[in-house]
């Protein structure tokens, strides 16, 4: 796969997730996919419940927008910011940095830094 190939598979990962949330966004993952998490660790199994509580504590869907990306290869690192309403009024605005390994036209692995003190303070009760 060529890097700019790699880079509009991540690209239309973005944009599902905006559109449709991370169902989705996930169809461009491959089945065996990692998705490693600061903060929490490997969480690819939790998707389906993280996915759902988000879905009934959001007033609408999570944002994504992506502010840069660098692609070389299987290898695409995003800087990207999502924004949300939750039910309770409080907005979940976040800042990440993700890395994302695409091979064969589908997402293998997915590191996720973000800022775990604020997705702790407005998320938190979803997951106490």
């Amino acid at each position: 796969m060529s890097t700019a190939d790699s880079a509009n598979v991540v690209k239309a990962f973005f944009a599902d997730m905006t559109t449709g949330g991370l169902d989705a966004a996930l169809k461009h993952a491959h089945p065996n996919f990692t998705w490693w998490a600061a903060g929490a660790g490997e969480i690819q199994e939790q998707l389906p419940a993280i996915g759902a509580l988000l879905a009934k504590n959001m007033k609408g869907p999570l944002s994504m927008k992506v502010h840069a990306m660098t692609a070389e290869g299987e290898r695409v690192a995003v800087e990207a910011e999502s924004h949300g309403e939750l039910n309770n009024g409080a907005i979940y605005n976040n800042h990440y940095h993700f890395l994302f390994i695409v091979r064969d036209g589908k997402i293998t692995a997915i590191k996720e830094y973000n800022d775990t003190k604020h997705a702790s303070d407005v998320l938190g009760f979803l997951f106490a």
